[in-house]
């Protein structure tokens, strides 16, 4: 059982290290996102997309470590514990290790999941920015079909001036 439960804390210290990775990239990300350093968002993204592999690659020999030990403590398997409930059935120190390694990965879990919805609220605000430039430079670069006089009566407009564009929005 001893060689289960190194063999289960070994990958979740992997696994942890992968969402930590992660992590970091995310903060990298942001500050990309924030400087528009395009080049180094698409680096970070290829970096992103290889760690997520990683990451789904080493699932199911977690999952199989986890229920090797859930075996081996007498615990059932479906559906697969927790680490929480596997370190109450541990000896110490494991019970103390895999209690920590939950944790950890609990928290960076949660780190992640609120960086990448920050950065998708920081590409979703830069797109309906460039959207509205592009709506206001298309629509200030078409004539209007009908305007106002400066007496505030209004005019057709005649095809034949050309559009003016003001910098008043």
């Amino acid at each position: 059982m001893e060689a289960l439960l190194e063999h289960l804390i070994k990958l979740m210290a992997q696994h942890i290290g992968g969402y930590d990775r992660l992590a970091q990239l995310l903060l990298q990300e942001q500050s990309a996102l924030i400087e528009h350093d395009i080049e180094r968002i698409q680096k970070i993204s290829k970096d992103k997309e290889t760690l997520a592999l990683k990451i789904k690659l080493l699932l199911p020999a977690v999952s199989q470590a986890i229920q090797d030990v859930a075996r081996a403590l007498q615990l059932p398997v479906d559906p697969l514990p927790t680490m929480a409930e596997l370190a109450a059935a541990a000896p110490e120190p494991w019970a103390g290790k895999l209690s920590l390694a939950g944790l950890k990965l609990a928290r960076l879990q949660q780190s992640v999941t609120m960086q990448n919805q920050a950065n998708h609220a920081y590409v979703q605000e830069a797109l309906d920015m460039i959207s509205g430039s592009i709506a206001i430079l298309t629509g200030a670069a078409l004539a209007p079909k009908s305007g106002y006089l400066r007496n505030g009566q209004t005019a057709e407009a005649s095809g034949h001036r050309p559009v003016r564009l003001s910098r008043e929005v």
